[in-house]
């Protein structure tokens, strides 16, 4: 299975411009795939193997969904989607999986606990082999006062509200996860943006850790890895890397000068250690840094799909049933003739109404 994890920093613009670059977002998947497998000399990777995309803060309401943002134009996905509920063009996830090979047993968009629900923040979907969880860590707001998320927005919180939504949120998780390895028996793939790094060598010197984040948020995300729980599958893989940043700031250029942070992880339960063949962020050659202000990583993990046959669940056959509108009335049903009835054939009919009246 190969997994790309994202922050689009909106999706609407993101898939159009993905889309005029690369045809498709398959197409789009395709090149990563064959440029990062190509790079480690593995040629042009397996193209049986199957491919999920998870992206972050995608900035869509639930209105504003539709068959070609939610990729139903390319054929043989399945997408799902969390969406703010609070605040528009704000947050967000989506999974889009191959399908049939990935499709879910069981989907879970924003129920991740009704104290940090509706932000659109939590995805999970349960593929068989490995249940897949999406995330957008909030924002601590440190070092500015920062727009509640209630209602149109108009209303002030301040750093510690977030701080402590931000804490709530992150144990929330935890605890989700631990339930599913060590109640449930499941092995879990945790991917996304979680607004924190783990220490030094995760932030530019310029910025500097104590600066970028609180001391209670990089506690909060060493918990993830505490006890063995999950693997920093890249920083096991690269543990000497000092440079390897994943977020920019686009006001300054940042970029440029490589002056990042690397708060976009890929973790993996114990189980699946030993099945990772590649984890690396996806460099600006393959994904243009003018689409983000993220880079994307990049998962190659030995994970098959199993052999059962099922139905897609409800959630994707009603956002179908919702964008592709398959019950609307053709412009020839709703103008065209009716068909002819002869007047002995009505009279049959009213008589037969009559009689069961």
């Amino acid at each position: 299975m190969k997994l790309v994890c994202w922050n689009v920093n909106g999706w609407n613009p993101t898939c159009e411009k993905v889309k005029e670059r690369f045809t498709s977002v398959r197409g789009f998947l395709d090149h990563i795939v064959s440029e990062l497998s190509s790079s480690k000399g593995q040629g042009e990777g397996n193209s049986d193997d199957g491919v999920v995309l998870c992206l972050q803060e995608v900035k869509l309401t639930e209105d504003k969904l539709t068959k070609e943002n939610c990729v139903m134009d390319d054929e043989g996905f399945e997408s799902y989607w969390a969406c703010c509920r609070k605040r528009r063009g704000y947050s967000g996830v989506a999974t889009i999986l191959d399908s049939p090979m990935f499709r879910p047993h069981c989907v879970q968009l924003d129920t991740l606990s009704e104290t940090v629900d509706g932000e659109g923040r939590f995805l999970s979907v349960d593929i068989g082999p490995c249940v897949v969880i999406n995330v957008y860590v909030p924002n601590s707001g440190l070092g500015k006062k920062s727009k509640s998320n209630v209602g149109d927005g108009s209303e002030q919180c301040t750093e510690g509200e977030r701080v402590r939504y931000k804490l709530e949120f992150l144990k929330q998780l935890l605890e989700h996860c631990r339930q599913l390895v060590e109640e449930e028996k499941k092995e879990v793939i945790l991917v996304g943006d979680f607004n924190a790094c783990f220490d030094a060598r995760d932030v530019h010197p310029a910025i500097g850790l104590e600066k970028a984040f609180l001391e209670c948020e990089i506690q909060a995300l060493h918990a993830f890895t505490k006890d063995g729980l999950f693997t920093d599958v890249f920083r096991r893989r690269h543990p000497m890397a000092h440079t390897s940043y994943t977020c920019f700031d686009e006001r300054t250029n940042a970029r440029a000068y490589n002056r990042g942070v690397r708060i976009d992880f890929v973790f993996v339960t114990a189980g699946l250690v030993p099945l990772v063949k590649q984890c690396s962020i996806v460099p600006g050659t393959t994904v243009p840094a003018k689409l983000s202000d993220h880079c994307a990583l990049f998962l190659d993990i030995d994970i098959v799909p199993d052999c059962e046959e099922r139905k897609p669940v409800q959630e994707w056959r009603m956002l179908r049933k919702k964008l592709l509108n398959t019950n609307q009335k053709t412009i020839l049903g709703m103008f065209g003739k009716r068909p002819f009835v002869s007047q002995s054939d009505e009279n049959d009919t009213n008589v037969g109404k009559k009689a069961k009246s």
